[in-house]
């Protein structure tokens, strides 16, 4: 996933299940390429499917709440009201740098990317995929950052 190699990664994911369909797991993670694939109501519904199987799965949960739903002009409103609240031990990087991109504001999130990146988060390197990300894909800032990590 981390290196857009996505249909490479739903294929093999598919397989995955095929054999073991009632991981919950796999299925957050169908849900995760799924949405960098655009492919938002797949996603959903893999998103849903983990959580009938496990409702205390954590990254289904996040997969469902902080990625597929705030996808359209609603996720603008809600990663607003998100930000407003700036409450520094819920908010790292990381979720800023996904709220600053998808408002828009190109220059606060490349700052928040490099940060994250710096700071080798674990997730980072699941910006590179990220849909929230592709206006700044030829931006150099962007390029370095993934650079960083070996995914550019």
């Amino acid at each position: 996933m981390v290196q857009r190699r996505l249909p490479e990664a739903e294929g093999l994911l598919r397989r995955a299940l095929a054999h073991a369909p009632d991981q919950a797991g796999l299925h957050a993670d169908l849900c995760e390429v799924l949405y960098y694939r655009r492919a938002y109501t797949e996603a959903r519904a893999a998103c849903d499917r983990a959580l009938a199987l496990d409702p205390a799965h954590p990254f289904a949960g996040l997969h469902r709440a902080w990625r597929i739903g705030l996808t359209g002009p609603e996720g603008r409103e809600a990663a607003a009201a998100a930000l407003a609240e700036d409450r520094r031990e819920i908010w790292d990087d990381f979720a800023r740098a996904r709220f600053h991109a998808r408002l828009g504001a190109r220059d606060s999130a490349l700052v928040y990317v490099e940060r994250t990146v710096a700071a080798r988060v674990f997730v980072a390197p699941f910006l590179n995929p990220d849909p929230l990300f592709d206006p700044f894909r030829a931006d150099p800032r962007w390029r370095a950052a993934m650079g960083r990590m070996g995914l550019e």
